[in-house]
């Protein structure tokens, strides 16, 4: 699933969310995220955190043509109706998935074959049964899966981090790192990443 967009000018966050709709992901599950080159209110958490700007969730302001944080509980319980039609013609191609409904396996990896390894560890564990978000040219993944959104309390995924080397790994090289993302978390699904890096889906795990 890899949005194509010619024009110069910036997609909407409509129409960077229509391919997902069309392969059946609810528009309460996507989430409008703040592009990378957003401008900001001062007085928002995205100014405080410039940084996060085209990974986290925002609010555009059409009067005074910036981005805010987007409250409330969108990121749990995804977004609200009337939110979400305002946001079909916010200024973004960067489009979150809430991970209530969609967790994911971030594979935050340095190497081919640290990569190679994750995958093989989850298609033993959890089957064939993930799309592959890709990220340029590099070895980082994101394996995306469906779950059940109305899942007890208990049973819901839930955040948890994993750090590894492999044999041959240089003794100052950052390590490898998987992360489990669940409830109360989303990831981004289209648009392009702070290094100008394209987020794209596997044409065979899409």
């Amino acid at each position: 699933m890899t949005l194509a967009n010619k024009s110069t000018r910036s997609p909407t966050f409509g129409e960077a969310a229509k391919p997902f709709r069309a392969a059946g992901i609810p528009s309460r599950a996507l989430l409008p995220i703040a592009p990378p080159d957003a401008v900001v209110s001062e007085n928002s958490s995205l100014a405080r955190n410039r940084k996060s700007l085209g990974k986290v969730p925002g609010r555009f302001d059409a009067h005074r043509q910036e981005w805010t944080g987007l409250r409330g509980d969108a990121i749990t319980e995804g977004i609200d109706k009337r939110t979400g039609a305002g946001a079909e013609n916010w200024p973004t191609g960067n489009v979150g998935i809430v991970c209530r409904a969609f967790p994911a396996i971030d594979c935050d990896v340095n190497s081919d074959a640290a990569r190679e390894l994750v995958e093989r560890v989850v298609r033993t564990v959890l089957g064939d049964c993930y799309a592959e978000r890709l990220r340029g040219d590099g070895p980082r993944r994101l394996l995306a899966f469906r779950s059940n959104p109305n899942l007890q309390e208990s049973r819901r995924v839930r955040k948890a981090t994993w750090e590894f080397r492999l044999p041959g790994d240089r003794d100052d090289a950052p390590p490898h790192k998987v992360d489990i993302l669940g409830y109360g978390q989303q990831f981004v699904a289209a648009g392009a990443h702070p290094s100008g890096d394209a987020y794209e889906w596997h044409a065979e795990r899409d």
